[in-house]
């Protein structure tokens, strides 16, 4: 084993003794189940695998391409794999991969599956390449004769250009759109427009009360954000970070979740709304898509008008099959399960 590989192991097993050994808190591990490792683990454990098979693939220099044939579910384009050697563009720590950052456009240049999205866009590398166990040479050889070698590439640096564009422009959009971290939130990125819009939602509802929980450091708040908080509307109420069982009862007695962010790596509030049997109301985001269907285990919802329409959905209407069916999703994704699920994987590469 690479010291790299043996490293991972060793963290891998005290993950796999504290889940063994006793019911743990995901917030308070000191050797986090994070998201990111619960997200994408399964492809972990595939390049571990691959390592394993393939010992010089530490000395495998920059600079590599591969050449695969289109399908249906991913159009003609290119997926770039990039490093970046500065690590404060990825300040407010969305990118799951940094350094490494994935960008996959088509050949007019449009973006398929931005970097914040790496599951999806591993999904469809894996899709792509799992046909082949060596270079398709016939592939090869016409993509050979239209750059002639690789001497003709302006077409593909044209691409490159727009990836690396699309990069900034998407934490431009994020930094503004993003609701992310700690319990229940925390409001900590440059401009959040997702309190922007539980505050016009609730103004187009005086009869109906809203309450917002989350930390705000006001040192790293914008001014934007500060104003938005000081002229709220009078039914929103703004309780700080709240955790125990005032939050417990809170999600239990409430009529409905609306959860508005536009930009999410896990839907652990979801799923905590969910195991509550809340009314699950959320902004129809691409995070969702495997596991959240709307008018099945959940709300969906793109405007403000339709998260008013909704909310009142959930006030007025028996929405005992939507909760019925949003326990289910939390059954599926329990600790325990989890926690079971990745012993089975971590016993399996252990025991090879």
């Amino acid at each position: 084993l690479s010291a790299n590989e043996k490293g991972d192991l060793e963290y891998r097993k005290t993950q796999l003794k504290k889940l063994q050994e006793e019911v743990v808190d995901l917030e308070e591990m000191d050797t986090s189940v994070n998201i990111m490792d619960l997200g994408l683990n399964e492809f972990r454990l595939d390049l571990l695998e691959y390592m394993r098979t393939n010992h010089d693939v530490e000395h495998t220099p920059f600079g590599l391409h591969a050449v695969v044939s289109s399908i249906k579910d991913a159009p003609r384009g290119v997926i770039y794999v990039l490093k970046n050697r500065t690590a404060s563009v990825n300040i407010d720590h969305k990118n799951q991969l940094h350094p490494f950052y994935m960008v996959y456009i088509d050949e007019d240049g449009n973006i398929v599956v931005d970097h914040l999205h790496p599951k999806k866009l591993l999904d469809t590398m894996r899709l792509t390449c799992k046909r082949y166990s060596k270079p398709d040479i016939a592939l090869c050889r016409d993509f050979n004769k239209e750059t002639r070698d690789g001497l003709r590439m302006q077409k593909y640096s044209d691409l490159l250009g727009k990836a690396i564009s699309s990069i900034v422009n998407v934490k431009k959009e994020s930094d503004v759109d993003s609701f992310l971290g700690g319990f229940m939130g925390e409001l900590f990125t440059e401009e959040i427009k997702g309190i922007d819009d539980f505050f016009k939602v609730a103004e187009s509802m005086k009869d109906v009360k809203f309450i917002w929980f989350g930390y705000l450091n006001k040192f790293l708040t914008t001014s934007y954000i500060l104003k938005c908080i000081k002229n709220k509307p009078d039914n929103v109420i703004l309780p700080g970070y709240i955790k125990g069982n005032i939050i417990k009862g809170a999600m239990y007695y409430a009529s409905a979740m609306l959860f508005p962010t536009h930009e999410e790596t896990e839907g652990i509030v979801a799923l905590e709304a969910l195991a509550t049997n809340l009314t699950l109301i959320i902004r129809d985001i691409g995070v969702y898509e495997d596991w959240l269907t709307n008018d099945v285990n959940c709300f969906k919802g793109k405007t403000n008008g339709e998260f008013v329409t909704l909310i009142r959905r959930a006030i007025e209407e028996d929405n005992s099959s939507i909760h019925k069916e949003g326990y289910k999703v939390v059954e599926e994704r329990t600790l325990k399960k989890v926690g079971s699920e990745l012993k089975e994987e971590y016993k399996k590469l252990l025991d090879k």
